[in-house]
């Protein structure tokens, strides 16, 4: 009988997820400190964030925290 590594079915956590977890668990954290907890280069860590806010964009998109009207009189009497 063979012998079964621990780690063949072990998934490193993406770069994604540890910046969540670290936002998660620090709201209002900068930039730099997620540099430097994260041990990432400026590139990966631009490339990652503008990657979460777009998935965070789009995710209203497809469920608006309102319909227009409903929008339109939460706003009412303000100009803008």
């Amino acid at each position: 009988m063979g012998a079964t590594c621990l780690w063949a079915s072990y998934e490193a956590p993406s770069t994604k997820d540890i910046i969540l977890k670290y936002i998660d668990n620090v709201p209002g954290i900068r930039y730099r400190e997620l540099l430097r907890l994260g041990d990432l280069t400026n590139g990966t860590l631009e490339y990652t964030v503008r990657s979460i806010e777009l998935d965070m964009y789009e995710a209203t998109l497809q469920n608006p925290p309102c319909r227009v009207n409903e929008c339109k009189l939460l706003t009412k009497g303000f100009n803008y």
